[in-house]
């Protein structure tokens, strides 16, 4: 182990300070300011924060989490430094940034481990990541791209190899490719660290960093749940549909987790008025809509947009109920991105064939 840390001045803004868990973390792999370790490939591969005093330990995760804003500040750690020509240099926007002599490479935070001032306007195509970025709630390719900047991959890393990777990894949830891949790279401290922790994006963040993303305590307590359940289980479904969510209530979430465990999707999904088994991959629609007071569709001459809004206040028990009452068969739900998408296609049969007025 070796410290490395330049001084440098670096001053957290309360709201950096804010996002820093209070919970134990040590689980994860956070990546050490101080400290670091070179494996047989000369590479250089930050060591876990555990290591030093509790003040480097202090520091080294308020930097962590203040890179999730797009501050640029002074930083020269182990796994990150910044481009020195943007440090004093006030960010404008995404969009608006005037410094034309300081434009962000998203060449440079990929394989030179440059944390950068974030823009959109350096995207490149890749179709395995799209694929990746569906699957995952609530990320965009702008937003994917955009913590290239923010988090600049380790140049030992490879972007494209683990997309094609985690490709086949979410299909049956085999380990062994990921395993060859970090053992190929002679990635120490990760090889035998639990995968089970981290959803999706979570996991490619970890495989093209080699440390954990900076999460929230209560993503910290759902990965802990989540470590102790199955591939593709309705448990785990369920905790990666919530997962990048705010949670304020995190003991109703957990409650829910336990529900499913022990009574099934189908049994637990009853408290949130639905009968379908399949609710867990569209959990966040269903624990946000909980408060929403069902609205009357007023007419079947409305654009279907309006009717889908309306009936998406709806609980499925009584758009089930519905359907039995008018004797249409509700589409199958495989094939939906989003519950918003599936009930939308139920507005489009009811005013297709005129099937309902309600006043």
């Amino acid at each position: 182990m070796v410290s490395i840390f330049d001084s440098v001045i670096f001053i957290p803004s309360e709201e950096d300070i804010k996002q820093i868990p209070t919970l134990d973390s040590s689980f994860l792999y956070f990546p050490s300011a101080f400290y670091y370790y070179t494996n047989r490939f000369g590479k250089t591969l930050p060591s876990n924060n555990t290591s030093g005093t509790e003040e480097e330990k202090r520091l080294s995760l308020q930097m962590l989490y203040s890179m999730k804003s797009d501050n640029i500040f002074p930083l020269k750690t182990p796994y990150v430094n910044v481009r020195q020509d943007q440090t004093d240099k006030i960010v404008k926007g995404l969009d608006d940034t005037p410094y034309q002599d300081n434009l962000s490479a998203i060449s440079l935070s990929m394989k030179s481990q440059l944390r950068q001032i974030p823009e959109n306007r350096d995207w490149f195509f890749y179709d395995r990541f799209q694929l990746l970025i569906g699957q995952m709630k609530r990320t965009t390719i702008n937003t994917f791209l955009l913590d290239f900047y923010r988090f600049p991959l380790h140049p030992f890393a490879n972007a494209f190899e683990v997309a094609r990777i985690l490709g086949e990894y979410i299909l049956d949830g085999d380990e062994t490719f990921i395993r060859k891949y970090l053992k190929s790279r002679n990635i120490i401290h990760l090889e035998n660290h639990s995968l089970n922790y981290y959803p999706l994006y979570e996991l490619f963040f970890l495989l093209t960093r080699f440390y954990s993303y900076p999460i929230s305590d209560h993503q910290i307590k759902l990965s802990l749940i989540r470590d102790n359940t199955k591939f593709n289980s309705p448990e785990r479904i369920f905790i990666d549909s919530v997962y990048p969510y705010e949670i304020y209530n995190i003991d109703f979430i957990v409650n829910i987790i336990n529900n499913i465990k022990t009574k099934g999707s189908t049994v637990a999904g009853l408290e949130l008025g639905t009968s379908f088994e399949d609710w867990v991959k569209w959990g966040d629609e269903y624990i946000f809509s909980l408060e929403i007071e069902p609205k009357t569709i007023s007419h079947l001459l409305n654009e279907v947009q309006t009717t889908a809004d309306e009936m998406y206040s709806w609980k499925d028990l009584q758009i089930i109920k519905l359907a039995e009452t008018l004797k249409f068969e509700l589409p199958e739900r495989t094939d939906f991105p989003s519950r918003y998408s599936w009930v939308q296609t139920i507005a489009s049969v009811i005013r297709k064939y005129n099937l309902i007025t309600l006043e």
